[in-house]
């Protein structure tokens, strides 16, 4: 009999993941809010990788950590007006 667990491709890597009760997260409608778009751009910019990955809280619930997302915001570089 085979081992199917052996057959099977790694698991992908994954950042660690460090959740204390201070950690805040968003979802998909906070993230369209914060940058005044539709959700279909929040998870453009994702696949972009314009925006941090998001965490999967389980099959159902997918959130963004608010500390990585502020630490995103403060690098970006100011747009200056024209």
């Amino acid at each position: 009999m085979r081992n199917v667990e052996n057959s099977l491709a790694p698991p992908a890597r994954r950042r660690p993941l460090t959740i204390t009760q201070n950690t805040r997260f968003l979802s998909v409608t906070q993230m369209a809010e914060r940058y005044s778009v539709s959700p279909d751009t929040v998870w453009r910019w994702t696949r972009e990788g314009y925006i941090p990955a998001p965490i999967k809280i389980n099959p159902q619930i997918t959130r963004w950590r608010l500390d990585e997302v502020e630490a995103r915001d403060a690098a970006r570089e100011p747009v200056e007006a024209a």
